[in-house]
């Protein structure tokens, strides 16, 4: 799966970039008629992508919300630069499946539908200009209290079922994942603007996958 972040507000965030990453389902579907089915299941994946930081935005390196002081001088505050993102999911697929007549030994289908996700973890790698200025790369650091707990995506995609025996097939399909909620907190409870204002912030996760697996 390819994955990034799309900002909603350019001149406060800019996409720096995709993420490949692997994941993993279990499937199942319910024939509705002889051409369409409802798909759904379960699976677990890994998004992200990264993001520039163009408006000011100011945390303390700790997992606790802090109120930000830009003159403090015993705390050491950091400007995020720019942050890569790595966010893990419990991801429900809800679509209808549409197939072809078999032919040959292929069937063909398109599905559209939706995707939900519930965040298990969420990590990110800062790039970042302290208040005592020096500028670092922060690594691992746990920001899933800054993440929402629940997104959804429209899913749509097309794909192959190749018959390799009685009521087997290896199927194959690309999906397409655009982003419909906010993955980030609105008001963030760990950044802070210069002036000591919580940071506000809003931006999807869209998705390319390709998906391979035996159906039964």
């Amino acid at each position: 799966e390819i994955s990034w972040m799309k900002p909603g507000d350019v001149k406060k965030l800019d996409g720096a970039g995709a993420k490949v990453k692997m994941g993993y389902a279990l499937m199942t579907e319910f024939r509705l008629n002889k051409v369409v089915s409802l798909a759904t299941g379960i699976g677990f994946e890994k998004n992200g992508g990264a993001l520039n930081y163009t408006d000011t935005a100011y945390y303390h390196f700790n997992e606790e919300p802090l109120k930000i002081n830009i003159n403090d001088t015993v705390n050491e505050f950091f400007q995020l630069k720019s942050r890569n993102f790595s966010v893990a999911y419990w991801a429900i697929p809800i679509t209808l499946k549409m197939r072809t007549k078999e032919i040959g030994v292929m069937t063909y289908f398109a599905q559209a539908g939706i995707n939900l996700g519930i965040r298990t973890k969420a990590l990110s790698e800062d790039d970042v200009r302290s208040t005592k200025k020096t500028t670092s790369t922060l690594e691992d650091i746990n920001i899933s209290k800054d993440m929402n707990f629940f997104k959804a995506a429209i899913n749509v995609g097309a794909g192959a079922e190749y018959n390799l025996a009685g009521s087997t097939s290896l199927l194959i399909s690309v999906n397409y994942l655009n982003g419909l909620t906010n993955v980030s907190k609105s008001k963030s409870d760990y950044m802070f603007r210069t002036d000591g204002t919580a940071y506000k912030q809003k931006f999807t996760n869209n998705a390319v996958s390709l998906s391979v697996g035996v159906l039964f």
